[in-house]
């Protein structure tokens, strides 16, 4: 079984994604189509805003938000581009599923099945210093505070971790993403400080608004190396603009690396995915995609990776074929 996105009979209002500096053009044109701003969100280092969108008392007072955001969009950018010679502003939308965030793995794009308590940790034999001196960034679901953990990262954040809770109570295994993924660089890099933002939710799922919003921080953070188990994919194959903006931004100062996905086992097409589907920004230019290729050893469970051409050249060595690039 693997995940198909569903739609909520309540569908949250669409948000309209723009370059923070040409908000005042965007507003502008929107109230010459009788819609207002009513709230608004900002991230200042990659230059993006997002609009809620309502009309106007005179338009529509029984209906206090924009729903259809694709024919805004549509008048938007042919206004523009009829009074500035084609030239038409960044202009986007932000919906929350269509833009949603996910962990790997998960239930929702491997299929059903229990996870098994682990009788020892794994081990690389990798020399205690390696690593030391490298600051990886790790965007996923809270922390576990595991004992084995401690010392190795940081939470600039500030509530990034949780504790078990006591006897009988059950925890979704999902929620220990982050913990597996720190568990996993760590073992290749003892000596590296992990750097630890949480955005996924304890289903694994997060909107990229708030993706973007926490990728920024990790400006801040002195990362070299950031590390995007997450990932999302949209029906029209295109990368939302707002997380390419990010990557853009993020992708001079540190490397990047993001997971392809493991949906490569999907028959056919669903809800508008297939197989050959790319993974962002796992797909995008100066991003390292990692992912794997077939099934590995009998007993261990790994959902191969989309098909697409091989990764190039510059990735590493234990880079699996993913998507091309878009």
């Amino acid at each position: 079984m693997y995940y198909l996105p569903d739609v909520p009979e309540d569908a949250p209002p669409d948000e309209l994604i723009v370059d923070l500096r040409q908000r005042p053009l965007v507003e502008a044109a929107l109230r010459d189509l009788g819609i207002i701003v009513t709230r608004a969100g900002e991230v200042e280092p990659f230059d993006l805003a997002k609009l809620e969108l309502t009309y106007g008392l005179s338009m529509a007072p029984d209906l206090p938000f924009v729903m259809e955001i694709d024919a805004v969009l549509f008048e938007l950018r042919r206004r523009f581009a009829a009074r500035s010679g084609g030239w038409v502003p960044l202009l986007g939308k932000n919906r929350k599923l269509s833009n949603q965030f996910g962990a790997y793995p998960q239930t929702q794009s491997q299929g059903d099945f229990d996870p098994v308590q682990a009788t020892r940790p794994d081990t690389t034999g990798a020399a205690p210093a390696t690593g030391r001196g490298v600051r990886v960034g790790v965007l996923d679901t809270k922390l576990y505070r595991h004992p084995d953990l401690d010392g190795h990262y940081e939470t600039p954040a500030g509530d990034t971790t949780f504790d078990l809770p006591g006897p009988g109570t059950a925890t979704p295994w999902e929620n220990g993403h982050a913990t597996f993924v720190a568990g996993l660089i760590l073992a290749q890099a003892p000596a590296a400080t992990l750097v630890v933002r949480d955005v996924l939710d304890s289903d694994g799922r997060a909107s990229a608004w708030d993706t973007v919003v926490e990728l920024a921080g990790f400006l801040e953070d002195g990362i070299d190396v950031l590390n995007l188990a997450i990932g999302t994919r949209a029906q029209d194959g295109n990368c939302p603009l707002i997380v390419q903006r990010a990557i853009e931004r993020l992708s001079p100062h540190m490397i990047i690396v993001a997971a392809a996905g493991n949906h490569g086992g999907i028959p056919g097409i669903r809800n508008g995915l297939t197989r050959t589907s790319p993974t962002w920004p796992a797909a995008l230019t100066g991003v390292i995609a990692a992912g794997a290729p077939r099934r590995t050893a009998p007993g261990r469970r790994t959902a191969p990776t989309c098909r697409g051409s091989p990764a190039p050249p510059s990735a590493t060595r234990w880079s699996a074929p993913t998507c091309p690039a878009r």
